[in-house]
């Protein structure tokens, strides 16, 4: 198990000590200090990834983009010597890996080939100046397939990794999360009421942005169909501009009180 998140609460901490963690991935040199301090407190030892911002761009929404310098998360690649300098031979906590995180809703290889070739000659520094890096953690942020056929596949991604990391002797650890995950759920929700603004139409629904925020926030995709259709609307795949003879272009939203409260828009 690998511990990640930028804001681990002292009880969080005490617990992953406690659940015997693999891996905390470090976000700041406070974060690393409090955390020797809990695992001398608590009398454990345990290992941890620091986190590095490779400076990769990284094609997507912008509030999904974690891999910058200009962000709150991880350490400049720049930075990441002083760190291991300073903390690479605590005896409760052992800084033994690279944690990278790019993002979120990638689909594209090319990022994740650059964040390696920036963060290999990290390593190679760090290990001769005597530390040992056994891991690299590449994170996650892999496309969900929400539209069919538009992210790479597990074998496009070792394609593009795998070889960069031949001979180097290092764990290559993935967390690919909802790229695997995402699309074994749905959301249900009931039709109140049609109406007409203007020249648009609505499909009021009983869900709102509380209960699936991602496409007023992340102006993300999310793939709308009603549960009972006549066998010739039913759709072959997932698409954002599927049009099939006898559907009409609409709005889907919720009942929130919140212009942003929506679902789809001009969606067919």
């Amino acid at each position: 198990i690998v511990y990640a998140g930028v804001g681990k609460t002292d009880i969080e901490i005490i617990e992953a000590l406690d659940a015997g963690v693999g891996y905390f991935n470090i976000e700041s040199e406070e974060e690393l200090e409090n955390l020797i301090r809990l695992a001398k407190q608590q009398g454990k030892i345990t290992k941890a990834a620091l986190r590095v911002n490779p400076d990769v761009e990284y094609k997507t929404h912008a509030f999904l983009k974690t891999g910058k310098k200009e962000t709150k998360f991880g350490v400049d690649i720049e930075r990441a010597l002083k760190v291991f300098a300073d903390y690479g031979n605590n005896a409760t906590v052992n800084l033994c890996a690279i944690h990278v995180h790019l993002g979120t809703g990638g689909k594209k290889i090319d990022p994740y080939v650059e964040a390696v070739e920036k963060t290999l000659p990290l390593i190679d520094q760090l290990r001769s100046n005597g530390h040992t890096i056994e891991a690299l953690d590449l994170g996650g942020g892999y496309g969900a397939d929400y539209e069919s056929g538009t992210v790479p596949s597990a074998a496009e991604y070792a394609a593009g990794i795998v070889p960069l990391l031949k001979d180097k002797n290092i764990k290559l650890i993935l967390e690919p999360g909802k790229s695997i995950c995402a699309n074994a759920g749905i959301m249900l929700t009931r039709v109140l009421y049609t109406k007409q603004g203007g020249r648009k139409k609505f499909i009021i629904v009983d869900a709102g942005m509380n209960d699936l925020i991602r496409p007023s926030l992340y102006d993300a995709f999310h793939f709308i169909w009603p549960a009972k259709v006549d066998e010739k609307f039913v759709p072959r795949q997932r698409e954002k501009d599927l049009r099939l003879d006898g559907t009409e272009v609409v709005d889907v939203v919720g009942p929130i009180c919140e212009g942003a409260d929506f679902f789809a828009k001009d969606r067919a």
